[in-house]
């Protein structure tokens, strides 16, 4: 772990948290206040939400973290479920609700772990989001 504090005064934790399965989730925790947890799209990483962070973290417990094989996470090398894995960093960070908001693949992941365990959604936030059908 180690904290940062970029071009904002809000500190940040960033860590390579355990993955099920095996592997490294990267992740990042910012600000203080209710949770939210933002999830990128395919073919990007959480560097997507670098301009927004700032400002939720003045008023929120920001988490974002990069999907794996994507960004600063390490490639899959068996078969993974993207909803086991956010339930790894909610665990990570020892949150039992947050609010959702997710990027295509990312909302998709979101929508899915919503259906899968409605007790730890407080609120989703669906951007160009695909429905997997689960």
């Amino acid at each position: 772990m180690r904290p940062n504090s970029a071009s904002s005064d809000v500190p940040r934790l960033e860590v390579h948290l355990p993955a099920p399965g095996g592997g490294r989730l990267w992740a990042e925790r910012s600000g203080t206040g209710t949770p939210v947890v933002l999830l990128h799209g395919a073919g990007m990483d959480s560097r997507l939400w670098d301009a927004i962070v700032p400002a939720l973290a003045r008023h929120h417990d920001v988490i974002r973290y990069d999907a794996r094989g994507l960004g600063r996470s390490t490639p899959p090398d068996q078969m993974f479920c993207d909803i086991e894995d956010l339930g790894a960093v909610l665990d990570y960070f020892g949150l039992h609700t947050a609010a959702l908001v997710g990027l295509s693949m990312g909302g998709e992941t979101s929508l899915d772990f919503a259906l899968a365990h409605p007790e730890r959604v407080s609120a989703l936030g669906l951007v160009g989001t695909s429905v997997s059908g689960r």
